[in-house]
């Protein structure tokens, strides 16, 4: 009847693996798959996972012992559960195999593999008698590593494993280092990891003997060794993996790659390296003994320039003192019309009054101020209000009513803003201004919004201050010259307070919020038309007021006339 079933044209026996001798001779190598037929692999899997067949479970004949389970033979329940639930299993076969043309027909015979728990009595080995050995100690009674936490297990159960002794021949044999293992973080068993970028170390003088032993003997080649294979000597036990090409240490369970290099090749490649490391050494030799040089030349260099500065300096200082500070423009200049221009249309249309003597103006004389000093104290202030405008969103912009054409070479930045405006004085304060700035400590204590320094982009109201025309005081009207002067200058507003009323006695700049001093201060304060000056009176002109001197920078001293 055996022999019926294996001429039978429709079956497919294959040999299976899976099988202890004894079941084998007896029954396995007959079996045709039937209703409850796994797949190989999927057999495998539950052999080793020790899942038991019960058939008085029509359904789902599978028991799996460790779970207390029962499942049937699909896709979607057997295999499923042990690729979710025992995937050590599946990694522990995921191994290679050797070809099958490697394998004669003489070499075919029953593989010896672990037994499945049946009752056959001949052949048994202690598992298949009943007699379970513990997870950790095999029937040779050699202790079998477990993965550690987190890393799977690369090496399953192995019933047969050979194992090499370290002797003490090795101290003395001459063999070079040719077997290295990965040392860094990896993943043993995944093969996309590149193993060119891992740092691998080589092996102690014991252990690449024991693995020379076994790579004489075939490796993985030889169809009479098992796969895996235990190395032991003095401190170290690891279970090494021929196929896999992997080691796990027996008492951590800590698995690594191995692999045999060519030392040959290593140590040209080493020579090589120590080569290129000659040659770059060098290289660098050279460069330093070129920034040697270059520190000698360079120090020679700076000691000649001091020497010459100092010959120099009474000649720079005599020449920084005799530096003009304004530059008399030609009257023929072309700015002088544009500029005249300008300062009419600074006029309001509908002022009258004193602002009618505007009608007779007409400009004499210009000069432009070069005064590096106030300029840096001018670039300083403004790098100061920038940073202290950030987080300020919602301050006023402004603009001034003074044609650009006044100062058309001026780049203004209106995101601090910064206009163009007139300041009204007289020769003697033109001279201070230009030498030294704007200086808010020398203003009036009692202006009307503060002690500061009084700006208008309005040409009628700077007339007033310029000493060309009579201003009406309570003593009476004096007498004005006929002649006067303005300063054309750039002010940084920053964030402007516009007054409700006198700021008489304010002499900094008023506070953003008095509750709140971290809101910091206003930068300036701006007098509208219509801005009440006291009881009875209101404001004519657009006035401004800055209580920092470097915040403004004079551009143009303007000499008129009024006829």
């Amino acid at each position: 009847m055996l022999q019926a079933v294996w001429n039978v044209p429709s079956s497919k026996i294959e040999a299976s693996d899976i099988y202890c001798r004894s079941c084998w001779e007896d029954w396995a190598q007959h079996v045709k798959g039937g209703r409850y037929a796994l797949s190989k692999s999927c057999e495998e899997w539950a052999i080793q996972a020790g899942i038991q067949f019960e058939p008085s479970h029509m359904g789902n004949p599978f028991y799996c012992l460790p779970c207390g389970r029962f499942f049937n033979h699909g896709l979607t329940s057997l295999e499923k559960h042990l690729r979710d639930s025992h995937p050590d299993v599946i990694v522990g076969l995921a191994r290679k195999r050797k070809h099958e043309e490697t394998v004669t027909k003489s070499q075919s015979k029953p593989p010896v593999r672990h037994g499945t728990g049946c009752g056959n009595s001949r052949g048994k080995s202690d598992m298949t008698k009943g007699s379970k050995p513990s997870n950790s100690t095999g029937q040779d009674g050699v202790k079998r590593p477990s993965a550690p936490s987190g890393q799977p297990n690369a090496f399953g159960k192995t019933l047969e494993i050979q194992t090499l002794q370290a002797t003490d021949d090795c101290k003395d044999s001459e063999f070079e280092l040719v077997w290295e293992f990965r040392a860094d973080d990896h993943n043993p068993i995944d093969d996309s990891d590149s193993d060119d970028d891992g740092d691998w170390q080589a092996m102690t003088k014991t252990m690449n003997h024991l693995l020379e032993k076994r790579w004489a003997q075939g490796w993985d080649k030889n169809l009479d060794l098992h796969d895996t294979f235990y190395v032991q000597g003095k401190g170290f036990s690891y279970f090494i993996d021929s196929h896999c090409m992997l080691q796990q240490n027996t008492s951590t369970g800590r698995t690594r790659k191995i692999r045999r290099v060519d030392a040959r090749s290593q140590a040209r490649k080493k020579a090589a390296q120590v080569e290129q490391l000659l040659r770059e050494k060098e290289e660098l030799l050279a460069k330093v003994a070129m920034l040697e040089q270059d520190k000698k030349t360079l120090e020679a260099s700076q000691a000649d320039h001091a020497t010459h500065m100092m010959a120099q300096e009474a000649w720079r200082v005599s020449r920084q003192l005799q530096a003009k500070i304004c530059i008399q423009l030609n009257r023929r200049d072309a700015v002088f019309a544009s500029i005249q221009k300008a300062l009419l249309a600074a006029w309001p249309s509908d002022h009258n009054g004193e602002c009618l003597r505007m009608n007779h103006f007409s400009i004499i004389g210009l000069q432009q101020v070069c005064n590096t000093n106030i300029w840096k104290d001018y670039e300083f202030r403004k790098e100061q209000v920038r940073k202290e405008l950030e987080g300020r969103d919602n301050f006023p912009r402004v603009t001034s009513t003074l044609p650009p054409e006044v100062c058309s070479w001026a780049h203004l930045d209106a995101k601090i803003n910064e206009v163009l405006v007139i300041h009204g004085t007289t020769l003697d304060k033109t001279e201070q201004i230009a030498g030294f700035g704007f200086d808010e400590r020398l203003a009036h204590e009692r202006g009307l919004y503060g002690q500061g320094v009084y700006f208008t982009d309005q040409s009628c109201k700077a007339l007033q201050y310029s000493g060309a025309v009579s201003v009406p005081t309570w003593k009476g009207s004096g007498k004005g010259s006929g002649e006067g002067f303005f300063i054309i200058a750039r002010v940084i507003l920053g964030h402007p307070k516009d007054a409700d009323g006198p700021l008489k006695n304010t002499k900094v700049e008023p506070p953003v919020d008095p509750g709140d001093p971290s809101k910091g201060r206003f930068h300036s304060v701006i007098a509208q038309p219509g801005t009440p000056s006291d009881r009875w009176r209101r404001q004519v002109h657009r006035e401004f007021v800055i209580f920092n001197g470097a915040q403004a920078y004079p551009e143009l001293i303007v000499h008129f006339k009024i006829s």
